[in-house]
């Protein structure tokens, strides 16, 4: 017969006859632990690495922040009209870029609907803009806000000046369309329902980005969708069954712009993957709210600049169009979009070639696939822009000078974006890696909670086992009376009740072995 070194030693293969088998399962414990602690040390060095990374990425792009502000700040010298809003902005300690993009938005509110930018690709687009006003809590996205809507007053048309309107709070999707009108059954009678129209001009604002986050987050929400269709000029509302509801306004029908306030470390609702899929970064125009640098201390008693008051274009449309009427006049408020022809801005034929050339690098891919899937939404936006700056200069017509200086305010805006994102990224990893640290102690202590419990309920079980002997058991005994999944802890519970004088323990000798018995203590 083949005697084996486990036959020969009599220790599960152990080289060293005197120790015993559970010496090797601790090494081995011992060594899964080891590789456990340098896995575990290898994926915190990499989460250490990943963070720093990101603080290095946020400031990168915070320095190509303030280089492109200083390097695009002759655009404000351009013209008079860019001067003053530079002006202004320094004597209401804004920023300059920030209550230029303000004034742009005004300017759009300023024309009617139905101005819209030639069909270059597809349809016609509307001129409506969706502004994000970046800055951290109490840095002055109010105050770039408040400061573009005084900095420019608007005379359209050079006979009314333009109403200067209030901001409105952003809700629901569905909200949005019920702001511009509601529908109203015919008061003769006859079942009919038509649109009341209240307004159709409106400017949405958002003060923190966490509400549209949370608005955003409600399951069935509808918000963002509503809010880049609005972008576009599409139609808004839903066909309800009921008529009541039923408020769906056409194709730019209604003028709508938003602006919303976003603090750098807060923006993942704007730039996370769904939304870039969805293209609604480059939809929106990004501003900061301070020059980045020191500028000279303005005097409390220094003489204010004063708004200034700019001619618009009409267009030729005729304001008596748009009057939506008093509320209680049966007779008003019947705004017809379907009587208001499309008046589309003239574009310069360089302008148009440079979108028509983005658009035909699609063309490879049936599906419309590119390297830069998003170029066309940006020169969207910086044609957009463009527009609201013809607009400003009392032009019916985007010209070169136009879109240069839009492209060269894309510049800071771009950047922006890159720092919010890079701003956002590490505040979510922050968040991420906290939560982590939380989810683990919180399992921890319910490991500990669990395992107490089941230590317990172990050690009453050998308690009562051990109450009804009449005499000292062996360990082994003691094993048999519990299930092979308890026996794992017996040592342990065994262990607990001779600390708390429970039971008793002693060592007897059987067939030339130590052997641990145990009995309940006597009382």
């Amino acid at each position: 017969m083949t005697v084996t070194t486990a036959d020969r030693n009599g220790h599960n293969g152990s080289p060293y006859p005197d120790k015993p088998a559970w010496v090797d399962i601790a090494k081995a414990a011992q060594v899964r632990d080891e590789g456990d602690q340098r896995a575990a040390d290898r994926y915190r060095a990499r989460d250490l690495l990943s963070a720093s990374d990101r603080a290095v990425a946020a400031a990168d792009a915070l320095a190509d922040l303030r280089k492109a502000m200083a390097d695009n700040a002759d655009v404000f010298t351009s013209s008079g009209v860019l001067a003053h809003t530079s002006r202004f902005a320094e004597d209401r300690s804004a920023d300059r870029y920030g209550v230029l993009f303000g004034v742009s938005l005004h300017a759009v509110l300023a024309v009617p609907p139905q101005v819209v930018l030639p069909p270059i690709i597809g349809g016609e687009v509307s001129l409506n803009l969706l502004l994000a006003v970046v800055g951290s809590s109490g840095g002055g996205k109010g105050t770039t806000d408040k400061t573009a809507k005084a900095a420019v007053r608007m005379k359209v048309g050079g006979r009314r000046v333009a109403p200067v309107l209030p901001m409105l709070p952003i809700g629901t999707g569905e909200g949005i369309n019920r702001t511009y009108a509601h529908a109203e059954r015919d008061k003769l009678g006859s079942g009919q329902v038509a649109l009341r129209w209240h307004t159709y001009a409106a400017l949405f604002g958002c003060r923190d980005i966490a509400t549209m986050d949370a608005l955003t987050a409600r399951q069935g929400s509808t918000l963002l969708p509503e809010m880049l269709k609005g972008y576009m000029g599409e139609e808004l509302g839903f066909a309800n069954a009921d008529k009541d509801r039923r408020v769906i306004l056409p194709m730019h029908s209604y003028r709508l712009c938003l602006s919303a306030g976003v603090q750098p470390e807060n923006g993942a609702v704007l730039l996370n993957d769904q939304a870039r899929r969805d293209g609604v970064p480059q939809r929106f125009l990004w501003t900061p709210v301070r020059p980045g640098v020191a500028r000279n201390r303005r005097s409390a008693d220094a003489k204010t600049v004063d708004p200034l008051t700019v001619e618009v274009p009409d267009f030729g449309i005729d304001p008596l169009t748009f009057d939506v009427g008093d509320e209680d006049d049966d007779e008003a408020g019947i705004y017809d979009p379907a009587a208001c022809p499309l008046v589309p801005m003239g574009v310069a034929s360089n302008i148009a070639q440079q979108i028509i050339d983005a658009d035909a690098a699609k063309d490879l891919d049936p599906f419309g696939r590119s390297a830069d899937p998003l170029a066309g939404h940006r020169l969207l936006a910086q044609l957009k822009l463009a527009a609201a700056l013809a607009v400003l200069h009392n032009r019916t017509f985007v010209g070169p000078e136009d879109w240069q200086r839009a492209e060269r305010l894309m510049v800071v805006s771009a950047a922006v974006a890159q720092v919010v994102d890079a701003e956002s990224g590490a505040a979510a990893q922050r968040d991420a890696v906290l939560r982590g640290q939380i989810d683990g102690h919180r399992l921890a202590a319910a490991d500990d909670t669990r395992h107490s419990a089941a230590l317990h309920s172990l050690m009453n079980r050998v308690t009562r086992f051990l109450g009804e002997q009449t005499d000292w058991v062996s360990r082994s005994t003691v094993d048999r009376s519990v299930t092979s999944k308890l026996r794992r802890n017996l040592g342990e519970a065994l262990a607990s009740l001779l600390d708390i004088g429970a039971i008793e323990r002693r060592e007897v000798e059987r067939a030339g072995q130590t052997v641990p018995e145990y009995r309940i203590r006597a009382v």
